[in-house]
Order: C-alpha cells, then structure tokens, then sequence
C-alpha cells in the first residue's frame, strides 16, 4: 500500500514538473528565430547551441519524464541544466532570480535519485526484461526417473528460496556421485585395468 501511494506521488510528481517545465521550453522554441542571436551563452558554445541544449532539456527531457523513458537520464539533464541557468547564468543577479532554478533542481535530483517510480515506461521494459528472465529460470529442476532422490513441494514449483540453497548440481537434476563400476579414488582400479 505505502509503495502504491509513493509510485503515485513519484507519478504526480514528474508530470507536473514536466508540464510545468514544458511551460518555458515551448514560447522558446516557438521563438526561436529570434532568441538565435541574442539567447545566453554561459558556457561559451555558441548562442544557437546553447538554444539547443536548453530547448532539448526543457522539451525533449520533458516528454521523456512524461513518459517516464530513461527517466533518470532526463531528470539528470534537467538538474544540470537548471543548476547552470541557477550558477552560471543567473550568477550576478539577486537570490530571487536563482530559486526557482534551484526549485527545479531539487525537483530533478529527487527524481533522478528515485527514478521514475512504477506507472512508466522504465518500470514496464524492467519488467518485461527481468521478471521474463526470471521466470524461466524457476523452472523446477529435472530429475532424472530413475534417481531415488523426490523434490520437495516448494521445489516443484520452483521455490527462490530452495535454488539458492541447492548446489549447482542439484539446481540442474544431475545425479551426485561416482557411476557404478568407475573407481573411487586413483589409486583404485577402473573397469578399464587387465587382471592378471
């Protein structure tokens, strides 16, 4: 239940910012005829990329956190990019001028600190990829029909708990031991040595 409510907040959470965020990069991008040749430049690229990298952030990043797609990969794209118009572009101006920046920033490392949560893309691909695996790995082992040895209940239907304490032999159903007729030590002759 409490992991319900948090995968909720998460969801509540990255879709507002994003939505908020969206709110700054569209008029730039609408403008952006305009904002090539006068936008800031804090990191010394060039206006027309400097345009670009915030327009990627805001927008790009945005859609992908609405998506929750390479969530923490956008939410750290995002932090950078408010923690540079927070320092470096905002560096002279008044303490007003840097907190909402900051606001996202806090925003951004919390998401990319707790990823997107369950209701998003990474969560479905996870567990497509992983839980698929895992599934065909908790097929109960093989036992050969003429062994004496019976599975237990739990290992039937292919208890976690029961794999992990079985060696590896056992997981795979193989028989333990020395075939009958081979010898027991090398000291001891096989089925292969002449008498006499």
């Amino acid at each position: 239940m409490r992991r319900t409510i948090a995968d909720n907040g998460l969801f509540l959470l990255r879709i507002a910012v994003s939505l908020l965020m969206l709110s700054h990069g569209v008029p730039k991008a609408l403008e952006y005829q305009t904002l090539i040749h006068d936008f800031p430049d804090p990191l010394n690229v060039g206006t027309e990329v400097s345009l670009q990298l915030v327009l990627f952030a805001e927008i790009g990043c945005s859609a992908l956190l609405i998506l929750g797609l390479l969530g923490r990969f956008a939410a750290i794209a995002l932090f950078i990019t408010m923690m540079v118009a927070a320092f470096v572009h905002h560096f002279d101006d008044p303490w007003a001028m840097r907190e909402l920046p900051l606001l996202y920033a806090a925003v951004y490392a919390t998401l990319a600190l707790t990823g997107p949560g369950s209701p998003s893309f990474d969560a479905w691909l996870r567990r497509q990829v992983f839980e698929r695996g895992d599934s065909a790995s908790a097929a109960p082992p093989r036992v050969d029909p003429g062994s004496s040895r019976r599975s237990s209940p739990a290992e039937a239907v292919g208890c976690v708990a029961c794999r992990r304490t079985r060696s590896p032999a056992e997981r795979s159903g193989r028989r333990t031991g020395v075939p009958p007729g081979w010898p027991r030590s090398p000291l001891e002759p096989g089925p292969w040595s002449r008498s006499g």
